[in-house]
């Protein structure tokens, strides 16, 4: 879970020697054993043994941004070797990368029989079937991953490929109502109005305006956050998952709160108030108030809440961790 290893870089990063060495441990872990694909250079979905020894081979973008992202920055904030970020954006950019639309793939499937050939073995084989789709969420996630890496790497190339995707999305990807939709597939844009892809997005959008200082990228990500206030904030200051339709039934017709979701829009509302000062500061923080009472619930799930109210803390000039 990427959000852990996240929480444990940030006490790390304030010189805290356990919590350091618990990143070094797992992030080499996972890369000395089964989860690192040695010749493409990404990372398998998961492990079927907690030694990272077996995995299950299917590819995600979303997992190799993710760990791209924290890679890039443990190399850089730690002092230490920089965790094979040029191998994650080799796999990335050579098996996943697509250019018409610009974007990258979701996943390539599991293939026990291709992983097990060695190099020479696998370069006589048809490599593991991609899904070409445009998932919105993980590209958002992808390109944040990538302006990260060319940060730590110090070099453009990755961040101006990176920004590619999200010039795209603004142009094909959103709907009528200014939301953007979920996925992309054969020409067309499908789904609209969900959180997570809100968030991802305006996320991305946000880091591209840091990059770059083009208040084109600020002024959109500030769109889509003034979108999730009007359309998806509850009283309590949540927000919900999607928008209703009036055909949903059962449990559809029941708006749903989600712990994860929610965090990752306060700390990018955190992020935004920086830069555009005013009610974003004050939703975060209702919206992370409206789960303080059973966020304890999640164990290691709440990890992604735990950067987000220390996010709030470190906005209000009282931080809580390091």
């Amino acid at each position: 879970m990427v959000d852990a290893v996240w929480l444990a870089l940030r006490e790390a990063q304030g010189g805290d020697g356990f919590w350091r060495q618990v990143v070094i441990t797992t992030l080499d872990g996972m890369a000395g054993r089964g989860m690192y694909d040695h010749v493409a250079g990404g990372f398998f979905r998961y492990s079927t043994t907690r030694d990272w020894s077996i995995p299950h081979f299917e590819q995600m973008l979303e997992d190799n941004a993710g760990l791209l992202e924290v890679r890039a920055a443990t190399g850089q904030s730690l002092g230490v070797r920089r965790y094979l970020v040029r191998d994650v954006l080799k796999y990335l950019n050579a098996s996943l990368r697509q250019d018409d639309p610009p974007c990258w793939s979701g996943s390539q499937d599991a293939d026990e029989e291709y992983y097990a050939a060695d190099a020479a073995g696998r370069a006589r084989m048809t490599p593991p079937y991609i899904d070409r789709t445009m998932y919105v969420n993980w590209n958002g996630l992808a390109v944040r991953a990538h302006l990260a890496a060319a940060v730590a790497l110090k070099t453009g190339q990755w961040a101006q490929q990176a920004l590619d995707t999200p010039s795209f999305v603004l142009e094909r990807c959103l709907s009528p109502d200014g939301s953007v939709h979920q996925y992309y597939l054969q020409g067309k844009a499908h789904l609209p109005g969900l959180l997570h892809d809100q968030v991802s997005v305006g996320h991305a959008l946000l880091a591209a305006y840091q990059c770059t200082g083009d208040q084109h990228w600020l002024r959109a990500s500030e769109d889509l956050a003034r979108w999730c206030l009007d359309h998806l904030q509850s009283a309590s200051g949540a927000f919900r998952d999607r928008l209703p339709a009036a055909d949903d039934v059962g449990a559809l017709a029941r708006p749903r709160y989600d712990l994860e979701d929610n965090s990752k829009l306060t700390r990018w509302f955190v992020e935004l108030d920086g830069h555009r000062p005013g009610r974003y500061l004050t939703e975060a923080k209702r919206a992370l108030e409206a789960f303080a009472g059973d966020y304890r619930a999640y164990g290691l799930m709440a990890a992604a809440y735990a950067l987000a109210v220390d996010d709030m803390l470190r906005a209000q000039g009282r931080p809580v961790l390091s």
